[in-house]
């Protein structure tokens, strides 16, 4: 429907997806792919950000993996969608003015892009404790 009433992005058209593409509804497998191939086409004008529904805990926690399994009965494609997901930007910033970014910003103060950049994103799959790691004592940190 966004693109029937904004058109289609292109030159002059730049749509700005920030994050939670999944878990929306029983359609999630179907957006991430509508998006991944129109990131694919016009790669300058279809943004996505990492939302928290981009995250591998929450996925299971929300539905996304059990979507994945019911449609294509495969772990491993739910871990390259995780795969990629890891790898979205957490933040677009439109014309050196605005700044987008899914759920706000940290409340840690003094975090500045540069801590945003230097986010080693191809190994933060999940910010999330998993409930078996927070009883085992593990977790993860930023």
């Amino acid at each position: 429907r966004i693109f029937q009433l904004r058109g289609w992005p292109g030159p002059g058209n730049t749509f700005v997806f920030n994050g939670d593409f999944v878990d929306r509804g029983d359609k999630g497998v179907e957006v991430i792919a509508t998006l991944f191939a129109l990131k694919a086409a016009v790669p300058d004008h279809v943004l996505l950000n990492r939302g928290n529904h981009e995250d591998e805990h929450i996925g299971r926690a929300y539905g996304f993996f059990d979507e994945v399994m019911s449609k294509y009965g495969s772990v491993t494609l739910y871990d390259k969608i995780q795969d990629v997901f890891a790898l979205l930007p957490l933040c677009t910033i439109i014309e050196d003015e605005v700044f987008v970014v899914h759920a706000g910003i940290s409340r840690v103060r003094g975090t500045n892009l540069g801590h945003i950049a230097g986010i080693d994103r191809a190994r933060l799959r999940t910010t999330v404790k998993a409930a078996s790691d927070a009883q085992q004592g593990k977790g993860h940190k930023l």
